[in-house]
């Protein structure tokens, strides 16, 4: 329905050529459907409002709260190799130095070669649509189902913006995803024991985790200690990218996409189900989810290797300690 301009369609067929957006169908005529997309889009446009500082501004981006952050962690991670001590506790604190390293430099080029360059004009023009009704609205799946999923997805050359109404809790969820902006390979050394690693690997799964279509273990994150983690955790080589930002009612934050290439397949066979979240799958498994968090907590809390800054905010395991 074309809405003073503004285009309604439930989302048909995927964009050829392996994108992920949604075309738009069949549209909109239902006054009660058209209510509950643009409740959507409205909250949207309110968190952009309450970030603008960060979205809109010539100086500031979502990227730089992780700029700092791996700036001032490298630091702390530094001084504690040259401190000297345990040869395999420094090993393993020179290898998350040069993981933290590619990071930094992936936060900087998202910044420089990414947001300033495209990504901020498009979403300001993006907004100007809106508010002057000139936008397309892409809409999925169940307007007055509460207990279903509900979205709304809008679009431009280089954004794919997804507004979801979550099943059950009713809360919104709003990621910004970014096309075009590049990763990287990065080969990490093996640094812990099989028995480590395996309950390392199970508990990143339970998390944010999942094997994707093609059998690798994936995680997007927006957790900086937690993409630093999955390195460790998946030995040998690994690709890695920024692939958007949450826009949180809270704050907003980077999204960090992982995928472990060594690792394809190594879940076939296990109690597991192909491009879905580990712990709807794995609770009763092989695999225990609290190994993974005493592994993590002797890690990381009582050697203190990811440093103290990240140290009250590193492992939430449900309860355990």
């Amino acid at each position: 329905m074309a809405l003073n301009g503004l285009r309604i369609c439930w989302g048909g067929v995927r964009v050829r050529g392996g994108s992920r957006r949604l075309e738009c169908g069949e549209e909109v005529n239902d006054p009660g459907i058209i209510e509950e997309a643009m409740k959507l889009v409205n909250e949207f446009l309110d968190r952009v409002e309450k970030h603008r500082s960060m979205l809109l501004s010539d100086e500031n981006t979502p990227f730089d709260y992780a700029i700092k952050s791996l700036s001032d962690w490298l630091q702390e991670i530094k001084a504690k190799i040259e401190d000297g001590g345990d040869e395999n506790v420094i090993m393993l604190r020179k290898v998350m130095h040069d993981v933290g390293e590619k990071m930094l430099k992936l936060a900087e080029q998202g910044r420089e070669g990414g947001w300033f360059s495209t990504y901020r004009r498009e979403l300001e023009e993006l907004i100007e649509e809106l508010r002057s009704n000139k936008a397309t609205i892409i809409i999925s799946g169940e307007p007055f189902n509460e207990d279903k999923n509900f979205m709304t997805h809008l679009y431009t050359d280089h954004l794919a913006i997804d507004v979801e109404r979550v099943a059950k809790s009713g809360s919104t969820t709003i990621e910004i995803i970014f096309t075009g902006l590049k990763g990287t390979h990065i080969a990490v050394p093996k640094q812990f024991g099989e028995n480590k690693l395996r309950a390392m690997q199970c508990g990143l799964l339970m998390t944010d985790g999942s094997v994707d279509k093609y059998g690798y273990p994936v995680m997007v994150t927006n957790q900086l200690w937690q993409a630093i983690a999955w390195l460790m955790a998946w030995p040998g080589s690994n690709y890695m990218r920024i692939d958007g930002v949450s826009l949180n009612d809270g704050d907003l934050s980077v999204r960090w996409h992982l995928r472990a290439i060594d690792h394809r397949g190594v879940f076939e066979g296990k109690a597991w189900s192909l491009g879905k979240p580990a712990s709807s799958v794995m609770k009763n498994s092989w695999c225990s989810y609290y190994s993974q968090c005493l592994a993590m907590a002797m890690w990381m809390l009582k050697r203190s290797l990811l440093g103290s800054q990240w140290v009250s905010r590193s492992v939430n395991c449900g309860g355990a300690t």
